[in-house]
């Protein structure tokens, strides 16, 4: 790009030698730099946490992906993967409760449940597969449960429910849906499928105990 600048309008600073040599009245003609462009701005939405959206009230909204699913997905395999009550300490709410059929346990119940399981059946097993996502609806991760284990250990006691003796009894459960909320990083609450085989009350009955439920 050139620009033709009148002589005259040379300022009287300009060095001398580039003065003289353009007589009055001549033209300078100047070569000047393209326009520097600044690059195009790169637009795009960082997600980050919608914690601040639930203090406010506010839902995630609907368009965005489940940006929590890996992380749940990490967390409920480890819960379901052991029993142990270090992992249930860590992954469990204060205020969790664990729903099957019309039975509803609370952390320290449900802790003292599973310690009985383990005590009662020493290769028991929750097989459990999980995606992670949270319905859009209820806000719930799906987590597909199989049990399994052997009725070899100490008697299976639940709260609220007859003492079943070592019956030496194989257990392999049909799969169940878990319906599980996940909060902040810890497991709120568990309801176990009232139409599906592998929920704890369904172990129980399976190893010979009888539980008076709600259908």
């Amino acid at each position: 790009m050139s620009l033709t600048v009148p002589f005259a309008a040379c300022s009287p600073r300009a060095a001398p030698s580039l003065r003289s040599t353009f007589r009055e009245g001549a033209a300078l003609q100047v070569r000047t730099a393209p326009p520097r462009t600044r690059p195009a701005a790169r637009t795009g939405l960082k997600i980050y946490q919608f914690g601040f959206l639930k203090k406010l009230g506010l839902e995630k909204p609907e368009f965005l992906p489940d940006f929590g699913a890996p992380k749940r997905k990490l967390l409920l395999e480890g819960f379901f993967s052991s029993i142990n009550q270090d992992v249930l300490a860590n992954t469990l709410s204060d205020d969790f409760k664990f729903s099957d059929r019309d039975r509803v346990y609370t952390k320290d119940e449900f802790a003292q449940v599973l310690k009985s399981v383990k005590a009662a059946i020493p290769d028991f097993q929750w097989h459990a597969s999980t995606d992670g996502l949270a319905d859009k609806k209820d806000k719930k991760a799906r987590v597909e449960v199989r049990i399994t284990g052997t009725h070899t250990g100490a008697p299976l006691s639940f709260p609220g429910l007859k003492e079943v003796p070592s019956s030496g009894k194989k257990v392999d459960l049909p799969s169940a849906k878990y319906l599980v909320s996940v909060e902040e990083g810890r497991i709120t609450s568990i309801e176990a499928d009232r139409e599906s085989g592998s929920s704890l009350l369904s172990l129980y009955a399976a190893v010979g105990g009888v539980a008076q439920v709600a259908s």
